[in-house]
C-alpha cells in the first residue's frame, strides 16, 4: 500500500493513542510504518503533561507489537532540538530501537549532511550487531519554497544532489520533507528529477517518498503517479489542515483514476474502506480523558 500513517504525531499525546494503536492493529492487522515517535511525540508529553515519553513507546510496542512504527529523527539533535554528543546519540538509537522503532527518518533542517551522517553511522552499526533488527535509515530533504521576489535557496537540481549523497551515505529510502506544506505544483517535478538522478548514480530501486502538510490530496496521489514510493497521510479526524491528506479521499482518487466509481456498493463496501470505517470511528473515541492529568505550566514553575 503506497500510504504512510503520519496519523499518531498528529495526535497529541501518546498516552491516549494506545489504545487507539491497539485497535488498529486489531482491525487492519499489519499497516504501512506509523510516525509514532520523535518531534513533538517526544517532547510535548514530557514538557506537558509529565508522560516518560519510552514508556509511553513501549505501551505502544505492547498494544500492537505488529505494527511498524517510525521515528522523525532531528540528525545531531537527536529528539531534542540542540545537538547533543555521539554517545548521547548512539544511546537515544539504541533505546529507540529497543523499543519498538523500525523506521528512522532522519534530516536536518538545513540540509546539512554533516548533522545527518552521525546518525545514519549509528544506525547502520547497529543493523550490523544486530542482524535481525533491520532498522530502515529514511534520508529525509527539508523542501523550503523562495519568498515572492527572491532568490530561491535550493534549486531542484541541487535537492536531487542531496538526495544522491544521503544514498552514499546509507540510508534505504528517500523522503522529501515538504514540512510547510508550500510549493506543491512543483513536488511532481522534484519527485521526477530526484528519481532520475538517483538512478544515474546507481540507485534506481532507492524509494522516494513524499511527507506533505496540508489537505491536498490531489498532489499525494499525483507524487504516486510521479513514481513516490509512498505518501505520508492521516486517518479520520487528525487529517487534514495543518495535518496531511486524508486516507479515505486518497483512495478514493486514486480507486477513481483506476476507473471505478467510488460510489458503487461494490467500492463502499470492499473490505477494506469497511475496516477503515471502523478505524475512523476509533479515533473519536480516544480523547484527552484517557491521558494523564494537564499540569499547567505555572504549577511547574512554583516547584522549580
Amino acid at each position: 500500500m503506497p500510504i504512510n500513517g503520519a496519523t499518531a504525531r498528529s495526535s497529541r499525546s501518546p498516552a491516549s493513542w494506545t489504545s487507539s494503536a491497539r485497535e488498529i492493529e486489531r482491525i487492519l492487522g499489519r499497516f504501512p510504518p506509523i510516525e509514532a515517535w520523535g518531534g513533538a511525540q517526544y517532547a510535548e508529553p514530557a514538557r506537558l503533561l509529565s508522560e516518560n515519553p519510552l514508556e509511553n513507546l513501549r505501551n505502544i510496542r505492547e498494544a500492537a507489537p505488529h505494527l511498524e512504527l517510525q521515528a522523525l529523527f532531528r540528525g545531531r539533535q537527536g529528539l531534542g532540538y540542540q545537538p547533543i554528543s555521539n554517545e548521547t546519540l548512539k544511546d537515544l538509537i539504541d533505546r529507540s530501537a529497543q523499543n519498538g522503532i523500525k523506521v528512522f527518518r532522519v534530516f536536518d533542517m538545513m540540509n546539512d549532511m554533516r548533522n545527518v551522517q552521525p546518525s545514519f553511522d549509528v544506525l547502520n552499526a547497529y543493523n550490523a550487531q544486530h542482524p535481525d533488527a533491520q532498522l530502515v535509515i529514511e534520508g529525509a530533504i527539508s523542501y523550503i519554497s523562495e519568498p515572492p521576489g527572491e532568490k530561491r535557496a535550493w534549486t531542484i537540481d541541487e535537492y536531487a544532489d542531496y538526495a544522491v549523497k544521503l544514498a552514499k551515505a546509507g540510508c534505504h529510502e528517500i523522503a522529501i520533507k515538504n514540512y510547510a506544506g508550500v510549493g506543491g505544483e512543483e513536488m511532481p517535478e522534484l519527485i521526477r528529477t530526484i528519481r532520475a538522478r538517483l538512478k544515474e548514480a546507481g540507485y534506481e530501486q532507492m524509494p522516494v517518498n513524499l511527507h506533505m502538510h496540508g489537505s491536498n490530496a490531489d498532489l499525494a496521489v499525483e507524487a504516486l503517479r510521479e513514481g513516490a514510493g509512498k505518501v505520508d497521510v492521516a486517518i479520520g479526524e487528525l487529517s487534514d489542515g495543518p495535518s496531511h491528506p486524508n486516507l479515505r479521499t486518497v483512495l478514493g482518487k486514486l480507486l477513481a483514476a483506476q476507473g471505478y466509481d467510488i460510489d458503487s456498493e461494490e467500492v463502499r463496501n470492499h473490505p477494506v474502506l469497511r475496516q477503515l470505517e471502523k478505524i475512523e470511528q476509533v479515533i473519536p473515541r480516544r480523547g484527552p480523558e484517557e491521558a494523564v492529568p494537564h499540569r499547567s505550566r505555572a504549577g511547574r514553575t512554583a516547584r522549580r
